[in-house]
């Protein structure tokens, strides 16, 4: 489970042991809607406010992404780390 509350993504980073595809449940906790963009993993995707999507990475490669909240990019930044 991510979550974003403000602009602060919880865990950050968000570090995932992969062996293969997985999947995200991303949680917007803010009153406003958001977009979870991580464009090393092709994930852009909308959410709207206090709402919660799900997220499936396919073949995912070991690394660090940067992501963040499309609408407040400036502030909302995050990593995921891929094992």
């Amino acid at each position: 489970v991510w979550t974003l509350k403000g602009a602060t993504f919880d865990p950050s980073p968000l570090v995932i042991e992969a062996k293969g595809d997985f999947t995200i449940k991303f949680i917007n906790t803010n009153a406003t809607a958001a977009e979870l963009e991580c464009k090393g993993l092709k994930i852009e995707k909308p959410v709207v406010a206090g709402g919660t999507i799900v997220v499936r990475v396919l073949n995912p490669k070991p690394g660090t992404y940067d992501c963040v909240d499309e609408p407040h990019e400036d502030v909302a930044k995050a990593q995921i780390i891929i094992k």
